[in-house]
């Protein structure tokens, strides 16, 4: 029996992760799929539990606290009880597939030092993330911030303090997203292979995109063709944010008084056939849009930003290239 492969998905937030996740990843039968969701039948709770822990730590644990023994035990456990974890019949593994976006977030430790942990964990696997354009990678960003009413700034003030203070966990962190030097810097100092693709191919050629993501054959992917036909990291308007807002603000108001207390962690509130229905008549309205929308002025801004960082321009999410829809990207191989 051969060594698995391991394919560690990075993300990073706002490039159709979620997505990925729930509707490929989870549903393919030629992978091993480690992530969310994390809840595997098969596998008892406790152990989907201690899987989920091992991996946050990767980024979560402060600096010296990383326990590798403890969360190397937690993914031998889960493999041991999930069914596409086991031998073929002819002794083969699947890929193992790990996919977690959170992996890209530096907000605890370093991206370095994520890369570091990874590696010890996984060593010799290859890191695959996906590149979007930085200004509609940072409009969605925006928008899921703006929702969530962790911020109220409109999108320039909000690029303004990312830019101004690298170190803010909203915008600033949002922008490293994007760096795409330092990310292939940091994993390419550990691992292999750092691959990548365009967002823009996702819509494009969905099969392709899927293909040049994980490095395997393209007739793989043929019951996912039509992925790239649904609406992905689509963010609403200005009357949809204002809803989410403030759904969210009376949940944090319940949540002061002495009564049962209601999750706000949940990315949507708006899940359930009401919500959807509040929302409807609302997504038809202009009111207020500019403040959401990133100006030319910004659209240079974050340009000139990453340009001076060494990053390649990417292809915008609504631009289809010939090239999107016939070729195929090499691997990007550290130096």
């Amino acid at each position: 029996m051969t060594n698995p492969r391991w394919i560690i998905h990075i993300g990073p937030p706002k490039t159709g992760t979620t997505s990925l996740q729930e509707r490929v990843f989870a549903r393919h039968p030629g992978l091993c799929f480690l992530g969310k969701p994390w809840w595997t039948p098969e596998v008892p709770y406790e152990t989907c539990v201690a899987l989920h822990r091992a991996i946050d730590s990767v980024t979560m644990a402060p600096p010296g606290r990383f326990d590798a023994g403890t969360a190397r035990a937690a993914i031998d456990a889960w493999l041991a009880h999930a069914p596409q974890a086991a031998p073929r019949p002819d002794g083969s593994l699947l890929p193992r597939l790990l996919s977690e976006e959170r992996l890209m977030i530096a907000d605890a430790v370093e991206i370095a030092e994520i890369a570091r942990r990874l590696a010890i964990l996984f060593p010799g696997a290859e890191i695959v993330h996906v590149r979007r354009d930085p200004v509609a990678g940072l409009k969605s960003g925006y928008y899921w911030h703006y929702a969530r009413n962790w911020t109220d700034a409109g999108f320039s003030g909000w690029l303004t303090e990312g830019m101004t203070n690298p170190a803010s966990r909203l915008a600033g962190l949002a922008l490293r997203y994007y760096d795409l030097v330092g990310i292939e810097a940091a994993f390419g100092a550990h691992f292999p292979v750092v691959r990548k693709v365009d967002y823009s191919r996702l819509r494009a050629d969905s099969t392709g995109f899927l293909a040049t993501l994980l490095d395997l054959p393209r007739e793989d992917f043929a019951a996912f063709r039509d992925l790239g036909d649904t609406a992905l990291n689509a963010s609403g308007n200005r009357a949809v944010a204002e809803l989410h807002r403030a759904a969210k603000k009376a949940l944090q108001l319940w949540n002061r008084l002495p009564f049962g207390k209601i999750d706000e962690k949940p990315e949507h509130l708006g899940n359930s056939a009401l919500w959807r229905a509040l929302e409807w008549p609302l997504r038809r309205l202009s009111w207020g849009q500019a403040k959401l929308e990133p100006t030319e002025a910004d659209r240079l801004r974050i340009l000139t930003y990453f340009g001076q960082r060494g990053t390649e321009p990417s292809v915008p999410d609504d631009r289809r290239t010939q090239a999107d829809a016939n070729g195929r990207q090499a691997r990007t191989m550290p130096e």
